[in-house]
């Protein structure tokens, strides 16, 4: 028995009959429960050692000693994290547990992908893809046994494209910008100019070229969206800068 379960005296109805019945944990008398059958006790603990004794014509009938075992973990709450997970997330549990005897409580894990068994670690991070199943099974235990597990289940979403930082600058009448982006889901790119001069272009590489005269000196703000195909893009803004030519 754990410390949640009531705890039965079985006896023979002669033995029981005009007798008393005494409980002991740990061999102090717990007067309160005395002439019950049943016995519930709400400070009992992992480990104490309980006992009846029945008293009938001041002969003594002592039953068997039990020992109260070890309450198993329960899990709280238990959510797979990040909400929209993709190539390049970090996947981990944020799990809460409850042990009734008190006992620290930690966690084994068993990441799947595709019902595969993949790893046994804390969080996985690689070995997946768009479109895959991510199931992780959470073990709570506390030393001493397991708890009942709980199974929570992802599917690995679109990844939007990345951009570093580019590079670029006026080169003669022509200013032309480079912009370093990837997907890493491997997706085609494909940029387009949102917010540009009208006579400034992009091509399939994301290079820009824009030919300035004197009537583009100044900060220009320009926008790039730069898509992947699949519903995930990025707005990159630049801040081009044109200056007129110094003069000697």
């Amino acid at each position: 028995p754990t410390i949640k379960d009531i705890i039965h005296l079985k006896a023979n109805d002669e033995l029981l009959l005009d007798s008393e019945i005494h409980w002991y944990v740990n061999g102090e008398e717990i007067s309160e429960r005395s002439n019950n059958t049943m016995f519930f006790y709400y400070e009992l603990k992992k480990g104490d050692v309980i006992q009846a004794i029945v008293v009938k014509e001041n002969k003594k009938f002592p039953s068997n000693e039990i020992i109260i075992a070890n309450s198993p973990p329960m899990i709280k709450r238990a959510i797979m994290k990040p909400e929209s997970p993709h190539v390049g997330s970090v996947l981990e549990v944020d799990a809460e547990a409850y042990d009734p005897d008190g006992d620290e409580v930690s966690f084994d894990y068993k990441w799947f992908i595709n019902d595969s068994l993949f790893g046994e670690e804390s969080s996985i991070y690689e070995g997946f893809k768009r479109g895959d199943k991510i199931s992780v099974e959470v073990i709570p235990k506390d030393g001493d046994s397991y708890g009942k597990s709980v199974t929570l289940s992802k599917i690995i979403e679109n990844a939007p494209p990345i951009v570093i930082e580019g590079r670029g600058g006026v080169n003669g009448e022509f200013y032309e910008y480079h912009i370093n982006a990837h997907d890493p889901d491997g997706d085609e790119l494909v940029y387009k100019l949102e917010e540009a001069p009208e006579d400034m272009t992009i091509d399939k590489d994301g290079v820009i070229k824009w030919k300035i005269d004197q009537d583009d000196y100044g900060t220009h703000n320009i926008k790039v969206n730069i898509s992947d195909g699949h519903g995930g893009y990025v707005l990159y803004a630049i801040d081009v800068n044109i200056n007129p030519p110094v003069t000697p």
